[in-house]
């Protein structure tokens, strides 16, 4: 079986991405504040996908201290995520201001499902930022642990 996100994280991003996209079609003030949300948000959530989330997959293969091949690549998405780290929560400042926006014209609007939208996911970028991103970039900081001190075996082993 090949490792994936998590489902329950990858399907409700994917599923507070998809109902914003969806609001920026909200006739008024609820739709242009969608609007203003979902175009900060996209770049960002391509990043997530390419690099920031992929590494959660692999959480429960290194607790069974299963390396897997993929290593290389693995180190590679967490490195460019602590480099990118700063910008990303920058990014995630930015998302959250719109989403707030998004929530308060809503309540005006008395249009409560947008609201609670904008609130959830608010709370999905509070989790990626306090949760999520700091796993990933441990699960890359344990491989690199791991394969080092099997190279300092190896090299034991083969003076």
């Amino acid at each position: 079986m090949k490792p994936r996100i998590p489902a329950s994280v990858s399907e409700e991003y994917e599923s507070l991405y998809q109902s914003l996209k969806d609001a920026m079609n909200v006739p008024g003030n609820v739709g242009l504040a969608a609007k203003d949300a979902f175009h900060l948000l996209q770049h960002h959530y391509d990043k997530d996908n390419a690099y920031a989330l992929p590494p959660l997959k692999y959480l429960a293969s290194i607790a069974d201290e299963k390396l897997t091949a993929e290593v290389e690549k693995i180190n590679n998405m967490t490195a460019r995520l602590k480099r990118e780290l700063p910008h990303m929560r920058r990014e995630t400042e930015n998302i959250t201001r719109a989403l707030e926006k998004l929530a308060d014209v809503a309540l005006r609007e008395d249009k409560r499902e947008y609201h609670g939208l904008a609130r959830g996911f608010i709370r999905f970028l509070q989790m990626e930022d306090q949760i999520l991103y700091p796993a990933a970039i441990l699960i890359g900081d344990l491989i690199e642990a791991k394969a080092e001190l099997e190279g300092r075996k190896l090299a034991q082993l083969h003076p």
